[in-house]
């Protein structure tokens, strides 16, 4: 039977380590930001692409999604993954020790190449990092999760302030991640309680390698996804309207990274082995969970945009509020799509997963190079964007809907207090700051927008559902009771 609680429980638990990790981060982007040049970024960033790629292609996502579907067929499936994940690791670790020059070169930064070294030695303990944990999620022990990231943030971040303090350079930053990687590996290695044994079932290698394909297809797809609209835009509209389209895009992750791949990967671990009712039941409260916390985030983001934007990321970004609030209506409009493809993955559909995200990355180029040859703006290249992701999500709930029968209008039914609560407060919000908050100044009316946006949302929502709120009460409960007690995971 589906665990609702333990679905709530590790969501929040899984919440609270992104969410400090990426406080840390927001954190120190701006004290890097004055110890280091733009070039330096500019030479991590080829450096650490390559890392997330070689994650994607050695399989690390998959290999962990892997363990988790076949959790129940025996310890051979477990060792066969982990030497695959280990082999993997080490070819394309060697890939980029290797031809790192080549590869520098053909990204136009001959200065990455000995930090593509340095991620090549990175890929294999990040794949291996990947299915550690993955052996702690299945069992439901998030807060291990969550102190060893948490743990390793903290760390890592003062290695690269130390670092940078000190001359280091681009190099402070490349420490930052591999120290990350490498904390990451060992404390998962221990807590996992693996023992690796000289095992290597054909027989398991045959089942499980067409889920590990169309898998790994599936995220090099969402790669691509995330990657194509930046070289596009860059290549089209030039390397200053590149950086907003960046920082506007890392702004709007932010909530999704720290609630949404939390509610993510606590839904997959909970529906893999339910019945198709139960998993049912499990989709729709993690759908509802997404909305209850990501749409006043995404709405109260589009209605303030201008003042936080001011606000955030300072005066030269301040004129693209609008660009802000693109990208933030493009994060809305695909949230129930972040829980189907999770529920797909976890029910064993990962073909679907492959075609929806090969659909997805197709339509997202597509779209984003038509509209800056076509228009030449950036606003219509992310206005093409939210559009590509909208029917990428229509068509993830369309193959739902036929595949699982969970009908359109009991998935409305669980996110409409939401839904209708945030967009009560946006309204509210907006007009609050167009008729009077303006001349306070950004930080100010940012502060004031979102306190009374908060306050107009949770009336909304209890006068709408106050089931929702007794529930949060009893999983705040549970996590005060669990924290201090120190049961559990």
């Amino acid at each position: 039977m589906f665990d609702v609680a333990k679905l709530g429980k590790g969501s929040a638990l899984l919440s609270l380590g992104a969410a400090a990790s990426a406080l840390l981060s927001f954190l120190i982007l701006p004290i890097l930001a004055r110890l280091l040049t733009p070039s330096d970024f500019g030479v991590a960033v080829v450096a650490l692409s390559m890392l997330e790629l070689g994650a994607v292609l050695g399989g690390t996502g998959a290999m962990a999604a892997a363990v988790t579907y076949f959790k129940n067929r025996g310890d051979d499936y477990d060792q066969s993954a982990f030497w695959i994940s280990l082999f993997l690791g080490f070819c394309l670790g060697a890939v980029c020790v290797i031809y790192a020059n080549p590869m520098a070169d053909f990204f136009g930064s001959p200065q990455s190449a000995p930090l593509i070294r340095v991620v090549g030695f990175l890929i294999p303990l990040e794949a291996l990092a990947g299915i550690s944990e993955a052996f702690i999620t299945r069992r439901q022990q998030f807060g291990k999760v969550t102190v060893v990231k948490l743990i390793a943030s903290i760390i890592s971040v003062i290695a690269a302030l130390f670092l940078a303090f000190n001359g280091y350079g681009v190099w402070s930053l490349i420490w930052q991640y591999g120290l990350f990687v490498v904390l990451r590996f060992i404390a998962f290695l221990v807590l996992s309680g693996h023992k690796p044994r000289l095992v290597f079932s054909t027989h398991a290698i045959r089942e499980m390698l067409p889920y590990i394909f169309r898998i790994t297809g599936a995220e090099t797809f969402v790669w691509l996804s995330r990657q194509s609209p930046l070289l596009i835009v860059t290549n089209y509209l030039g390397v200053a309207s590149g950086g907003i389209n960046r920082v506007s895009d890392r702004l709007t992750e932010l909530p999704r990274q720290v609630f949404g791949e939390s509610i993510r990967k606590s839904l997959f671990v909970g529906v893999a082995d339910v019945s198709d009712e139960d998993a049912a039941t499990g989709f729709l409260w993690a759908l509802r969970l997404n909305f209850l916390i990501l749409s006043p985030a995404y709405l109260g983001l589009i209605s303030l945009a201008a003042p936080i934007t001011d606000s955030v990321l300072g005066a030269q970004f301040a004129p693209f509020w609008p660009i802000v609030a693109l990208f933030s209506l493009g994060q809305f409009v695909q949230l129930p799509f972040n829980c189907t493809q999770s529920f797909f993955q976890a029910r064993g559909h990962a073909s679907a997963v492959f075609l929806l995200e090969g659909f997805r990355a197709l339509l997202i180029f597509v779209s984003v190079i038509l509209a800056c040859i076509l228009f030449g703006t950036l606003w219509n290249a992310v206005l093409a964007l939210g559009i590509a992701k909208l029917i990428s999500t229509i068509a993830s709930l369309i193959y739902l809907r036929q595949e699982f029968s969970i009908g359109y209008s009991r998935m409305l039914n669980v996110i409409s207090a939401p839904l209708i609560s945030a967009l009560v407060m946006c309204v509210s919000t907006f007009l609050l700051y167009a008729y009077f908050l303006d001349p306070f100044g950004a930080f100010l009316s940012s502060f004031i927008g979102v306190s009374i946006g908060v306050s107009v949302y949770a009336l909304a929502l209890y006068i709408l559902s106050p089931s929702d709120f007794e529930e949060a009460h009893k999983m705040l409960l549970r996590f005060k009771t669990r924290l201090r007690t120190g049961t559990g995971s």
